[in-house]
């Protein structure tokens, strides 16, 4: 089962897997990347509702933790991970899926997409 339902109409730009550090460990994370045309906030509320998350009004970003995935709701304006492909100028939201697991011994990368 998968953590996320996808945000009906967001577009599919990429997905990259990278090396990073945390808590003085190194990890992989393994994020893709969606763009959609709805405003920042109604998608952030999108996924709040589906969540059970209480959102404030006027609120343009949502980060939502299902086990060892996170999804996270932003403008398009706002920092994000870059893989090399951007959004389309009409797109306003982004919403990256990432899953972050320690090497060695962690647990493998999912083999499919983080929503449905």
């Amino acid at each position: 089962m998968e953590a996320f339902d996808a945000l009906p109409g967001a577009r599919f730009l990429c997905t990259q897997h990278v090396l990073g550090h945390s808590e003085g460990k190194t990890v992989e994370i393994q994020f893709e990347l969606y763009a959609t045309t709805r405003a920042p906030g109604e998608a952030a509320e999108w996924y709040a509702r589906a969540h059970g998350i209480a959102l404030d009004a006027g609120k343009q970003s949502v980060t939502v933790a299902v086990e060892q995935k996170r999804l996270s709701v932003a403008p398009a304006s706002a920092p994000h991970p870059d893989c090399g492909v951007g959004p389309r100028p009409e797109e306003r939201t982004l919403i990256v899926v990432s899953t972050m697991w320690s090497r060695p011994g962690g647990p493998s990368p999912p083999p499919d997409r983080g929503v449905n």
